[in-house]
């Protein structure tokens, strides 16, 4: 490019060259034009060759900064990928939880809607139970069954007290004067102060106080076999609850059997019970009843006497939807000890400890307090009784003896003579 502008130049040159033949001159002027000329080319070219490397240069940077920019794309793509990722994943896990608490909140609506209808049931149990407990403490009949158990385990044994009492050697000659027939009354009374818990905290609290009369024969069949049987009435005044008081009054009869060995007896008897209480309720009550008592002589003249006793009583009253029923059993031992023995008669006195149980098995509803159960509590109870008895030579018989029940809520005491004749 230089060489093609400088011989254009010269062309130039030779064409406007003088004709009049001044040449040193004309080619002097020339050759300066031409040297500026070529000095302007020169610094033309060198100004368009720093123009093209700052061009260079430019366009290197630019492309750096693109390349820069390119990268900061790339870059931020990355970066906006993962965070669309992640966003990804987060809408995801907040779906999730939305869900759960979707779950939650559903299963929290069904919790509250259990609770609202569990509290509306403890509401209606809890004005059931007030309303059962108002009508019980109100209405005396629910404990009339327990009455009647207290009552049938009061009645004395079928048993006349010559088959029930150990011989001693040395007054056998008072026995021997003893016939195969033996009647008997006797007149007895117990108090009761009953406390007890019925199901879902109900109470059954009542006083019982009962006096009676009964009596009875017993006839010898053998010197082992006797057979008996026995009746009586009594009198019963329930206060029931600390407010009303009702009377109840009853009969009871049956008969009994009885083994005797040299060394003590066994015997069973059944009877029923008829209770009419205040106003027009009535009940029947069977009681069967099993007693065994074994004697052996000790030391300082007196003998000892192991017994055992269980009565299973059914109660069936009207106003309850079922029977009730009851076990009560007493395991004790006697110490007795002969005082006076004349050939006119003997006198005797007896102390006796026992473990006593009172189990209900069964027990009726209350149908006008929302078929309440009435079933109470067993009671665990420490007896604690004496005898003192006189016999004549005659067959004539005086005893009279006290026991008391302790313990477990349900005290009981217990007084009661007896008159036997034998012949």
């Amino acid at each position: 490019m230089k060489r093609f502008l400088f011989f254009l130049n010269i062309c130039i040159a030779l064409k406007t060259l003088p004709v009049n033949g001044d040449y040193p001159v004309v080619w002097a002027e020339t050759h300066e034009a031409l040297k500026k000329e070529h000095d302007l080319l020169v610094e033309k070219v060198a100004d368009e060759s720093r123009e093209k490397e700052k061009y260079e240069k430019e366009s290197s940077a630019k492309t750096r900064i693109i390349e820069d920019h390119e990268r900061t794309i790339r870059d931020h793509e990355r970066k906006i990928s993962a965070l669309e990722e992640s966003h990804k994943h987060a809408i995801e896990d907040h779906e999730h939880e939305i869900s759960a608490l979707q779950t939650n909140l559903n299963s929290e609506k069904e919790d509250a809607n259990l609770f609202r209808e569990l509290q509306s049931k403890e509401l209606a149990r809890t004005n059931k139970h007030e309303t059962s407990s108002k009508c019980l403490k109100d209405d005396p009949r629910g404990g009339y069954a327990v009455a009647d158990w207290l009552n049938s385990i009061n009645i004395g044994s079928f048993f006349d007290y010559e088959s029930r009492f150990s011989h001693p050697e040395d007054c056998t000659f008072v026995f021997n004067s003893f016939d195969n027939v033996t009647a008997w009354v006797e007149p007895y009374g117990f108090y009761s102060n009953y406390h007890s818990e019925l199901q879902h905290r109900h109470k059954m609290n009542f006083t019982l106080g009962t006096v009676g009369l009964g009596g009875g024969a017993r006839y010898a069949l053998s010197d082992e076999l006797h057979i008996s049987g026995a009746a009586g009435y009594f009198h019963s005044t329930l206060h029931w609850q600390d407010k009303t008081k009702r009377g109840i009054n009853s009969v009871y009869f049956g008969p009994a059997v009885a083994y005797l060995y040299e060394e003590g007896f066994v015997g069973f008897s059944l009877f029923g019970i008829k209770n009419f209480y205040e106003g027009e309720d009535q009940s029947w009550d069977l009681d069967a009843r099993l007693e065994s008592e074994y004697g052996f002589s000790i030391p300082l003249d007196l003998s000892l006497h192991p017994f055992i006793r269980m009565d299973y009583l059914n109660v069936f009253e009207k106003y309850n939807s079922n029977k009730s029923s009851f076990l009560y059993s007493k395991l004790g031992i006697k110490c007795e000890k002969m005082f006076l023995c004349h050939e006119s008669g003997v006198l005797t006195g007896n102390i006796d400890l026992s473990w006593i149980n009172m189990l209900p098995l069964t027990a009726g509803t209350l149908k006008e307090c929302h078929d309440l159960n009435l079933k109470t509590e067993t009671k665990n109870q420490l007896g604690l009784g004496f005898e003192i008895v006189g016999m004549h030579v005659s067959g004539l018989l005086a005893g009279i003896g006290y026991e008391a029940a302790i313990g477990s809520n349900a005290p009981m005491q217990t007084g009661r003579a007896r008159f036997e004749w034998n012949w």
